[in-house]
C-alpha cells in the first residue's frame, strides 16, 4: 500500500487528475492534485452512495477531543454528497516523507471516521 499511495500521489500530480482508491469495505482513500503541481490533498472518506456511514458531528467532536492525535484532517462535505476527511501534503512533503508516514496518517484518518 505504501508504494501504491505514493504512486497515486505522483499520478495525480503529473496528470492533473484525481485518483481514487477502495479501502475497506465502502470507504475510499483519494488524491487531489493542487494547482502547479504543489502537492495533493489527501482524503479519506465514503462516496455519496456510502455518506450515511459517518456522522460529521461525531467526526468534528472527535477531532477537537483529540487535536494531537486528529488535527491535522479536516472534515469536508463534497457537492455530491460525499463525507471525507482531508489533509494537504505540499509537493515538499510528499517527495520526501516516507510513504509508511503517510499510510500511518490515512490509518488515523480511518479511526476519525469510524
Amino acid at each position: 500500500m505504501e508504494n501504491q499511495l505514493l504512486e497515486m500521489m505522483k499520478k495525480a500530480r503529473s496528470n492533473g487528475t484525481v485518483i481514487t482508491q477502495r479501502l475497506d469495505g465502502e470507504m475510499e482513500l483519494l488524491v487531489y492534485p493542487l494547482q502547479g503541481k504543489q502537492g495533493v490533498i489527501i482524503g479519506v472518506g465514503y462516496g455519496s452512495e456510502h455518506a450515511h456511514r459517518v456522522n460529521m458531528s461525531d467526526v468534528l467532536r472527535r477531532r477537537t477531543q483529540n487535536a494531537a492525535r486528529f488535527g491535522a484532517w479536516l472534515p469536508a462535505v463534497f457537492r455530491d454528497g460525499s463525507h471525507f476527511v482531508v489533509m494537504r501534503v505540499d509537493r515538499e512533503d510528499a517527495d520526501t516523507r516516507a510513504a509508511a508516514d503517510l499510510l500511518g496518517n490515512i490509518h488515523i484518518a480511518q479511526e476519525l471516521l469510524s
